[in-house]
């Protein structure tokens, strides 16, 4: 008794010093709390519906840094992946996808009173100042898509790129109103003012403007016949996202949405249908066809006439007698 409870003691005492914990191995690294091995299998982050980067009311106990989840949603500035907790908000865990996504242009100044822009896709824009405007600084953010620039007297003038094209939606008109602004409307009927008085400043004098619809463009020409094209498609094409959903054919559809993350969504199954009618017997619908008699007589009249009898068959070869199999298998005698 005292070597088995010496034995348990040591056992004890052993598995309270290996505080590492190991799934598919009975060795976890020294370095790791926890340690999972496996071939063929992986490790399942649990799967919520966030509202948004600032979802405080989802996780029941409270979020804490570094928590990780999978996002199943697609909604306000949220979309399906990967999120951990920092800085009171959730920050998704970016894929090659988003790289490769990453918007890349640049704004120079040439020196002579304009400047050049550069759209992601190789577009040149060059945006003429009027010599009579002292320009102080003309700043491009792409994280907000937006142009900022700063006049002699420190006025600073926003203009918000993405309000020119709201959700990449394809052009369908662009008119100019009689108060200096012009008035941008998709498909959908959503209109976007764009207040060109706000932008140009009272000692510019602007002799025109033209949308070109076709050309998804807005051209301004001052009183010095200087012109400034703002190219409206490079931004259509820059906010452009392209989704798919394909039908399994399993009962599930599968969303791709624009960064490449597929969502795979059962279909609930539908109700079951109405109870058909039952179907007639062949008894039953002989005698809707006029015909008298019990099943019996059914039955009978079912069976024909018999046939002719068919062709003589081949004769066979002759076999051998009891005497011939005898002297077959070795033996000698009459």
């Amino acid at each position: 008794m005292k070597n088995l409870l010496s034995a348990l003691v040591l056992l004890l005492g052993a598995a309270a010093a290996n505080a590492q914990v190991g799934v598919g191995t009975s060795s976890p690294n020294a370095s790791a709390q926890l340690e999972i091995v496996s071939e063929d299998k992986g490790i399942l982050i649990p799967q919520v519906s966030l509202t948004d980067t600032t979802d405080t009311a989802t996780i029941t106990n409270g979020n804490v840094s570094s928590l990780l989840v999978y996002n199943t949603s697609k909604i306000a500035d949220v979309i399906p992946g990967y999120y951990y907790w920092y800085d009171n908000k959730w920050n998704r865990i970016l894929t090659d996808v988003d790289v490769l996504n990453e918007t890349i242009t640049t704004l120079i100044d040439n020196g002579n009173g304009t400047y050049t822009y550069t759209s992601e896709d190789g577009v040149v824009t060059v945006i003429d100042i009027p010599s009579n405007q002292t320009l102080t600084t003309l700043v491009y953010d792409q994280i907000t898509n937006t142009l900022t620039y700063t006049d002699e007297n420190n006025n600073p003038v926003v203009i918000d790129l993405p309000t020119l094209v709201q959700n990449a939606e394809t052009l369908t008109s662009l008119v100019k109103n009689a108060d200096g602004s012009i008035t941008y409307t998709d498909e959908n009927g959503n209109q976007t003012n764009i207040n060109l008085a706000g932008i140009i400043q009272d000692n510019q004098a602007v002799t025109s403007i033209v949308a070109n619809v076709n050309a998804g463009t807005i051209t301004f020409t001052n009183e010095l016949g200087q012109t400034t094209v703002i190219n409206i498609s490079d931004f259509v094409t820059q906010y452009e996202t392209v989704t798919t959903l394909v039908d399994n054919g399993d009962g599930t559809v599968t969303y791709t949405n624009e960064e490449g993350t597929a969502v795979t969504v059962t279909l609930p199954a539908g109700l079951n249908g109405v109870d058909g009618t039952d179907g007639q017997s062949a008894y039953e619908l002989w005698l809707a066809e006029g015909n008298t008699g019990t099943i019996t007589d059914f039955l009978t009249s079912l069976i024909g006439a018999n046939g002719a009898d068919g062709a003589a068959g081949t004769n066979g070869t002759d076999g051998q007698s009891a005497y011939e199999l005898w002297l077959a298998e070795g033996n000698t005698g009459t």
